[in-house]
């Protein structure tokens, strides 16, 4: 630098400041050129390039368009969640697994509400022969017992008194006794219509079937039917009485219809309670 221009110190401030432009905007391109190389481009942010005009000052800045990053592929940078796939469920196998399940839960209820109610009483099943289904049939005559099967079953509770004779104490136990007979032929009648099967029995006050229509048709425990199913009915000349084998004339009796069959399971287990 001649000593001229060092003279001058007005025009050496502006060289200067102009060298020092320059150089800034050299170390910034360089800069810029380096991250654009450098950097993966699905991270690089907006970038901006410093352009110098021919006085060396700083005078456009143009912003790069942005980039677009792999995740997050949206305006404003919004990403998609990804999903992990999941087993498919087997609705279909769930719910059938769940009534099934219920369904066995409801069955147990039933028997333990059975197996409570029937204590005391002695129950027999019997298959009811053909020949003797039209002795019975006028007290159903809607359930065609001529097709199908059918079969009885006796509840026998042995009584304290002797029950072929009267007395306000017979007739007390007779009371009691009657309805813990009903109460056991009712869940018994429940038990058998949760297995499919249809079920009724004769009401020990009237001889007529609790639940079906009553029909002119009565079976009391003195009936002379009642001899196909093990009893012995006696007379005893101003009215007869059932005899037990094992009770003898200690008993209350009453029975149950149903078509399910003699040997299947909710008949024995109705029996072995």
């Amino acid at each position: 630098m001649n000593s001229k221009l060092i003279g001058n110190p007005a025009h050496v401030r502006k060289l200067t400041a102009g060298a020092l432009r320059l150089q800034s905007s050299k170390i910034a391109n360089r800069s810029l050129c380096t991250l654009l190389t450098t950097t993966d481009a699905s991270a690089v942010p907006e970038s901006v390039v410093i352009n110098e005009d021919s006085s060396g000052s700083f005078a456009k800045i143009h912003s790069l368009p942005s980039i677009v990053y792999r995740d997050f592929p949206f305006p404003g940078n919004v990403g998609i969640v990804p999903t992990q796939p999941r087993d498919a469920v087997d609705v279909t196998s769930d719910s059938l697994s769940s009534q099934s399940t219920n369904r066995q839960s409801q069955l147990a209820v039933y028997v333990e509400n059975l197996k409570r109610e029937l204590q005391g009483f002695e129950l027999e099943v019997h298959a009811c022969p053909t020949l003797l289904r039209s002795e019975f049939s006028s007290l159903f005559p809607n359930k065609g017992f001529a097709n199908g099967p059918l079969s009885v079953v006796t509840f026998s509770r042995k009584t304290k008194n002797d029950m072929k004779f009267w007395s306000l104490e017979v007739e007390n136990e007779r009371t009691a006794v009657f309805r813990d007979l009903i109460s056991a032929a009712v869940q018994s009648v429940n038990f058998l219509n949760e297995h499919g099967y249809w079920a009724d029995f004769i009401d020990p006050y009237s001889g007529k079937p609790y639940y079906s229509p009553a029909t002119s048709d009565t079976l009391t425990e003195s009936d002379e039917r009642m001899c196909h199913f093990n009893f012995v009915i006696k007379d005893m000349v101003c009215y007869k009485v059932i005899l037990h084998r094992d009770f003898g004339f200690n008993v209350i009796v009453g029975v149950l219809f149903t078509n399910a069959p003699s040997q299947s399971e909710p008949l024995q287990l109705i029996a072995g309670h």
